[in-house]
């Protein structure tokens, strides 16, 4: 294994990227400085009166999902220049055990390797891929047991591949049993007989560009799947992004507040056990089921579902969520034998909607369904 300390004499810099599709954080804002009081005299003149209505700026509707500090500035940094990283070399039929805070890059060509997070509650494991090939029989490439905050930015391109099948690890090829944040500006591809990307809590993507190939779930989170930047691309698997917490019914959320989906699967292409929220970017998918969720809220971006089934579906979970179908805004183009199905509320404030290549105005009606006893795909 070669290890190698680097010092750089250099001041830590971030390039923090903020696009226009919604990444960002919480800024503190200063109050104006006080001024001296003045004295004027008072206008006795009357206001000139109208017969017209003043004008009022119509309240947009609530949100979903909140993403106030959802991300950090060390999350949002698609190019980290560290002072003192940590730099790796990889080899075969090894493991590289990450236990404390820190930037750790990763390079070259092994199989059988695997890196292990199991750092302090308080620790931020940054692992930079800074062009890695690995190739593992039946275990995850990147395993996140513990730590306050896992980061893995694709600085350079790099590839994973999980072939067989997995032994008692969690799996997938990139898995936390905490929360992980996908970051970058390069390519990142994935292969894995079951998940691709794996986390219990939070999956977080804030840049860089994914090309996977899953027999399960591409993404897979319990609690939440969020994205403002970056690209995904599911060339092969069963759902594209899929989130669910068998444990909490309440949980099992994914925002979409920017970025460019592009899923291609055989069933459901996006599932959300509880929410699924699309602020803006771009949604491309094709399956057997478009999108499914309990609430489903369309606030702005371009969805495009090519359904073999049902292009949307909103129905209740059992013992969770009522189902709500909200179009607020953005554009949402459906081409499927069942364009809507739902048993639950609809509203439409605004927005495009296109079904089966004709423009339509409202959500349409679709016959009350029956709520499936489990409603997974």
């Amino acid at each position: 294994m070669k290890k190698t300390v680097m010092f750089m004499a250099c001041a830590l810099l971030f390039s923090l990227v903020l696009t226009a599709f919604g990444c960002g954080e919480t800024k503190e804002t200063t109050a104006a400085p006080e001024t001296e009081p003045t004295t004027e005299t008072a206008d006795t003149t009357a206001p000139e009166t109208t017969d017209e209505e003043p004008e009022t700026e119509e309240e947009e509707p609530p949100r979903a999902i909140s993403d106030e500090g959802l991300y950090t500035t060390r999350e949002l940094d698609p190019t980290p220049i560290p002072i003192y990283p940590v730099i790796y070399t990889i080899e075969d039929n090894s493991t590289i055990s990450l236990t404390e805070d820190g930037y750790f890059y990763f390079s070259g060509e092994a199989s059988e390797f695997q890196i292990v997070v199991d750092a302090g509650d308080e620790d931020i494991v940054h692992i930079v891929l800074d062009g890695i090939h690995v190739t593992n029989e039946g275990r995850p490439v990147i395993y996140v047991k513990n730590a306050g905050k896992a980061i893995v930015t694709t600085e350079m391109q790099s590839d994973v591949t999980v072939t067989g099948e997995f032994g008692e690890e969690p799996k997938a090829a990139v898995c936390s049993l905490q929360d992980i944040t996908l970051s970058g500006t390069n390519r990142l591809y994935v292969t894995s007989p079951e998940a691709c990307v794996s986390a219990e809590g939070k999956l977080k993507i804030t840049g860089g560009k994914y090309f996977l190939k899953a027999g399960e779930n591409a993404l897979e989170a319990g609690e939440l799947i969020a994205m403002c930047n970056g690209t995904v691309n599911v060339e092969e698997g069963r759902n594209g992004l899929y989130a669910a917490d068998p444990e909490d019914p309440a949980a099992g959320n994914i925002l979409l507040t920017g970025g460019t989906l592009n899923l291609t699967v055989t069933e459901t292409a996006v599932y959300a056990a509880s929410i699924l929220e699309t602020d803006a970017g771009s949604v491309t998918v094709s399956a057997k089921t478009g999108l499914d969720a309990a609430w489903l809220q369309l606030n702005g971006g371009e969805v495009l579902v090519t359904a073999e089934d049902t292009g949307v579906s909103s129905t209740k979970r059992a013992g969770g969520r009522e189902a709500l179908l909200e179009v607020n805004g953005g554009k949402l183009d459906v081409t499927a034998a069942t364009p809507f199905s739902y048993d639950g509320d609809t509203v439409y404030n605004g927005g495009e909607i296109v079904v089966n290549g004709e423009a339509v105005e409202g959500i349409p009606f679709i016959h009350a369904i029956e709520a499936l006893p489990e409603s997974t795909p």
